[in-house]
């Protein structure tokens, strides 16, 4: 654990950690608004990735969010995911299995194709090549990259394409 010199360097971190995390969510929250008032596709999610990279662009950075957030971020999504289960999912699954297993085999073959190919073309890392080209959820791809250590830039634009 570590040791602060002072109390007043202690508060000046969680200051600063609430301070970015709280300007996120505002500038998340007003890119949402913006992109939804002009109709744009997935306004919630582009919006705060649209604002706050262009607000990184322009110098800002949010170099003290505290890793929890992502965190509990991933807590959320999983959850959430979680609750589109249901008893009745679990009876559709098992009338379907060849089916999903034959479109499972054929979409995992040809994300590996895809991203295999994506790699050789460009300098992306193959773990980012391989969930740009995945066919997925926009929001889950962007935590499974976060979580991987992918670049989690280049898995949204391509996920978006």
């Amino acid at each position: 654990m570590r040791r602060w010199e002072s109390d007043d360097e202690m508060l000046e971190l969680v200051w600063l950690a609430v301070r970015d995390s709280a300007s996120l969510f505002i500038l998340g929250w007003l890119g949402w608004r913006l992109l939804e008032r002009w109709r744009v596709p997935a306004a919630s999610f582009l919006g705060g990735l649209c604002i706050v990279g262009l607000v990184q662009v322009l110098g800002f950075e949010f170099t003290n969010v505290p890793t929890v957030v992502k965190l509990v971020l991933q807590i959320i999504l999983g959850t959430f995911i979680g609750l589109r289960f249901s008893r009745e999912t679990w009876l559709q699954m098992k009338e379907m299995a060849w089916p999903v297993l034959l479109v499972s085999g054929w979409m995992l073959a040809s994300c590996f194709v895809v991203g295999l190919v994506f790699f050789r073309l460009t300098a992306v890392t193959p773990i980012t090549a391989i969930l740009g080209a995945a066919p997925a959820g926009l929001a889950e791809m962007t935590m499974l990259a976060l979580s991987m250590d992918a670049d989690a830039v280049v898995v949204i634009i391509l996920q978006l394409m």
